[in-house]
């Protein structure tokens, strides 16, 4: 594995500490629970080149938490209710998107994948048994349409995850005003009238 840089470095120093108080919850819910599931967490160095994981992250948490409850007879794992709700998951098809995507997916929500490229977010979507949709939030005008187009394919939508590539990585005293107008519209606007649009129908 190539040397990381202090951001890569700063990244797995976080990571690991998350993934700490991640077993710990684990344990403290298996002692109280009296549970015989067992998890599997994923080191940071299985994690591919891309930042995908490569053991299956939380997709093979989540996989490998119900395949264990089968295989040992024990119970099943708590129903979080997600069973048949619409999902949307902007910028879904890799990353943290990808992982929140499959992990609704696992708990049988119905879930809506998003990306700039259709042929991604299909792929995505078929893996999970999903439905995808090209969408590029720098285009405010084009939040119509792709809520109406979820909805009309998978009903209305309960569950919004306000997921974003984010801004370009950088010194952010570099940026241009062309910059800082894109990750404005993306991180806040975006979200924003997404959030506007699909509030109403949740209450």
């Amino acid at each position: 594995m190539k040397p990381l840089d202090p951001q890569q470095q700063a990244a797995r120093d976080w990571f690991e500490s998350l993934r700490s108080r991640i077993c710990d919850e684990f344990e403290a819910i298996e002692r109280e629970a009296g549970s015989d599931a067992t998890f599997e967490f994923i080191p940071w160095d299985r994690f591919d080149e891309d930042g995908s994981p490569g053991g299956g992250g939380v997709r093979g948490m989540v996989r490998m938490a119900r395949a264990t409850e089968r295989d040992n007879g024990g119970g099943a794992l708590m129903d979080l209710g997600l069973e048949g709700k619409v999902a949307l998951v902007t910028a879904g098809s890799k990353g943290i998107g990808r992982g929140i995507a499959d992990a609704l997916s696992a708990e049988g929500a119905k879930v809506a994948v998003t990306s700039r490229s259709t042929e991604r977010a299909e792929a995505v979507a078929g893996e999970i048994g999903g439905c995808g949709y090209a969408f590029d939030a720098n285009d405010l005008d084009a939040i119509p349409g792709l809520i109406e187009r979820v909805e009309a394919d998978l009903g209305p939508i309960e569950i919004y995850v306000a997921n974003t590539g984010g801004p370009p990585a950088g010194d952010p005293l570099s940026f241009s005003r062309a910059d800082w107008e894109s990750a404005q519209r993306t991180l806040l606007l975006a979200p924003t009238e997404i959030i506007q649009r699909v509030l109403p129908g949740m209450r």
